[in-house]
């Protein structure tokens, strides 16, 4: 009796992978490799008390260019990845699946640049500011920035 269910199993697992389908298990992603003496440098930063260590994910043109957790600490820690890019429009694409938040944007590349990607949460009233949403901050810039 448990040969014949085996053989069916068997049977059905076949023709399952002969139906002319190709089945990616686990796709390979394209990889934006970093460049430490790349145009353009992507600073990234978990600002956020409230949710520590938090996935930040970005894609750049669809490659995937950081995936990691992000300590808060003590709010002062960017990590830096550099990157050559082409002249022209950019797509960049943030999301935290921890974090419950999304980022699209556009940036150009004309010369040598420099840009920030925060994530934001603060679910409190603090220090006289209200609540702040789950949410990503980008900015970029034609000059190196200097963190305090």
């Amino acid at each position: 009796m448990i040969s014949r269910v085996l053989l069916v199993m068997m049977v059905l697992v076949y023709m399952g992978g002969c139906d002319g389908k190709t089945r990616d298990v686990n796709p390979v992603e394209d990889i934006l490799e970093q460049d430490e003496k790349g145009n353009f440098t992507l600073y990234v930063s978990n600002q956020s008390f409230a949710i520590s260590p938090v996935d930040i994910t970005i894609h750049i043109d669809g490659k995937k260019a950081v995936d990691r957790k992000f300590d808060v600490g003590n709010q002062h820690n960017w990590i830096g990845h550099s990157f050559s890019l082409s002249k022209g429009e950019h797509k960049l694409v943030a999301v935290s699946k921890k974090g419950s938040a999304r980022f699209e944007g556009k940036f150009e590349i004309k010369d040598k640049h420099w840009a920030v990607i925060d994530y934001c949460y603060y679910p409190d009233t603090s220090r006289g500011s209200g609540p702040t949403p789950k949410k990503f901050s980008f900015n970029i810039q034609d000059k190196p920035i200097y963190f305090q």
